[in-house]
């Protein structure tokens, strides 16, 4: 229990100092995901992040059309998150 706190704590920091520094806006979160805004259509970024083999979530059923939902994974999972949303950055 302990290791997954900790590995969950890292991997929210890692994934949030992308978006902060890519100027991602995201909801704080204290869980497992965070939600950030795509500054575009989510259903479009969800797309093509999934080409590239990056599974994220649309929210768009809360409607939240320009936000996706990811999970914080271990390090070097987030990492190939942050590689495919830099590589979509606008």
């Amino acid at each position: 229990l302990s290791k997954s706190i900790t590995v969950n704590s890292e991997g929210m920091e890692q994934l949030t100092a992308a978006f902060d520094r890519l100027g991602y806006g995201y909801i704080p979160a204290y869980g497992n995901f965070v939600c950030f805004d795509t500054r575009r259509s989510g259903v479009e970024m969800y797309q093509e992040m999934l080409q590239q083999g990056v599974i994220v979530r649309p929210v768009s059923n809360y409607g939240m059309e320009n936000h996706l939902r990811v999970s914080v994974g271990l390090r070097e999972e987030n990492q190939r998150f942050i590689e495919v949303l830099e590589s979509l950055s606008v």
